[in-house]
């Protein structure tokens, strides 16, 4: 049976109920499939002519949705998502919460859709190292893959989608740190609250609108610059 058009969405969605429920393993290939069929639709949209969308009609549209990215918890938190370095992990799967697959896609770009599975999966092996702490090298690894893939996605897009995709861009990045952080990374860690700290201040009126997903980042930035800011004054 034929993959339904834009059914990247629904495979994702699926996948992040599945990240919900603990079932991980489960999700992995469920988010493989979203990738695929993800591409498949790029390669379906660039080889067809695009029907013109009135930008009044995608205006109108963001307006209802204002920021049709959501998040779900996973697991109902039933294990620790901090490292030893007071690291808070993001552990929320995003979805696209959306009636019009065509309208999102004019709006945010196939590529934004891309990073989204990609964080999940990015996620679901993250998750797993942190219940398996004996598998937990490799599975980082494969995790940071994947969220390295996503940023480089994301450079390429324009400095002004980064309000618009923020809870998207401060997912992968608070995660980078998490794994870094885990690894002893310092510089790496910085980076990453360098560029929390950065979005954080572009897209103040997000954050409320967002509540617990902004908070883990900020309490993530507020509290480990504060260490640095006391290391920095004990020397």
């Amino acid at each position: 049976m034929p993959l339904a058009a834009n059914n990247f969405l629904t495979l994702n969605a699926q996948a992040a109920e599945l990240i919900r429920e603990g079932n991980l393993q489960s999700a992995i290939p469920v988010l493989r499939a979203a990738l695929n069929d993800l591409a498949g639709s790029i390669h379906d949209t660039e080889s067809q002519p695009l029907e013109k969308v009135s930008a009044s009609a995608l205006t109108s549209e963001v307006a209802r949705n204002l920021l049709p990215i959501r998040s779900v918890p996973s697991c109902q938190h039933d294990f620790t998502c901090q490292d030893h370095q007071l690291f808070f992990m993001f552990d929320r799967a995003l979805y696209m919460e959306a009636t019009d697959p065509n309208v999102i896609s004019a709006v945010f770009g196939k590529s934004t859709m891309a990073v989204i599975i990609l964080y999940n999966l990015g996620l679901v092996y993250q998750l797993q190292g942190i219940r398996k702490p004996s598998k937990q090298k490799v599975v980082f690894e494969k995790a940071m893959r994947l969220y390295r893939l996503a940023v480089a996605i994301l450079e390429k897009s324009p400095t002004d989608e980064i309000e618009m995709q923020g809870l998207v861009y401060m997912s992968v990045l608070n995660n980078m740190g998490h794994i870094y952080s885990h690894f002893y990374e310092e510089r790496a860690v910085q980076w990453c609250l360098d560029w929390l700290e950065f979005i954080l201040e572009v897209c103040p009126a997000r954050q409320g609108d967002l509540g617990v997903d902004y908070m883990i980042f900020r309490v993530n930035v507020v509290t480990l610059r504060g260490q640095k800011t006391a290391a920095a004054a004990a020397e």
